[in-house]
């Protein structure tokens, strides 16, 4: 159904989990990658916890690490498009942050906007928050800044995301350069974003501002609560894989 109109609030905690299992892949061998969100390049993904909802793919040339998740859960989808896939490299030191890329990020100025705005039946709000996104956040990589980076940017990091129909697909392609480590073991965490995270302290959010920012208190969001389910869903995947 066209309209699924976006983002999780506190009330969608209770029913989803944080899954951690890590599994050991061999990620895929690619060439000439288009990240353009069509997924043409790929051929299978790791269905995430064989749960049929969401799947991802990690795959490497000389120069980049590729990430190509599918999402075909709604529920996913809207977390996904409100509060972003969160890419991962995990330092494996205390004393060190991970390195985040997260996308679609539209930020606050942009769910107030829509939220506002007159409730449209014809709209697909997935699409109008992937659209409003300014930009990609970054976070703990070593030679780029923290905060929010421009699409157009000198680092080669590139992210997009597309809903065809009841489906998202997602694609970035990161540099090897700028990453902790540009070769040997890596670990890689992905995850669809809830927005209750620990990625929410370090954008200087607390609980009181995710209330606020409920969905389903007004605005283009008012019409849609959350869907009731007995199952939880699997938000986040570890992958350990070799950069060579």
């Amino acid at each position: 159904m066209k309209g699924i109109y976006i983002g999780i609030g506190l009330m969608m905690f209770t029913i989803v989990a944080l899954g951690q299992k890590k599994q050991q892949v061999v990620f895929a061998d690619m060439e000439q990658v288009v990240v353009d969100g069509q997924h043409t390049e790929w051929e299978s993904l790791h269905d995430v916890n064989q749960e049929g909802l969401w799947a991802y793919q990690i795959g490497q040339d000389k120069e980049n690490i590729y990430i190509a998740v599918r999402v075909q859960d709604m529920m996913l989808q809207n977390m996904a498009v409100r509060n972003g896939i969160l890419v991962s490299f995990l330092s494996g030191n205390k004393k060190k942050k991970d390195s985040q890329l997260v996308f679609p990020f539209p930020d606050r100025e942009v769910k107030r906007a829509i939220q506002q705005e007159e409730f449209d039946p014809e709209k697909d709000y997935r699409e109008e928050l992937i659209q409003r996104s300014r930009g990609y956040w970054m976070d703990g990589f070593p030679t780029i800044r923290d905060g929010l980076l421009s699409f157009q940017n000198q680092y080669g990091i590139a992210a997009k995301a597309v809903v065809v129909q009841d489906t998202l697909f997602y694609e970035a392609v990161i540099p090897k350069e700028k990453l902790p480590i540009q070769e040997g073991a890596i670990k890689i965490k992905l995850t669809v974003n809830d927005g209750l995270s620990a990625l929410v302290q370090s954008l200087g959010t607390n609980r009181r501002t995710t209330n606020a920012y409920n969905p389903y208190a007004r605005g283009a969001y008012r019409r849609q609560g959350p869907t009731k389910t007995k199952n939880k869903l699997t938000l986040e995947t570890v992958v350990e894989g070799v950069l060579k």
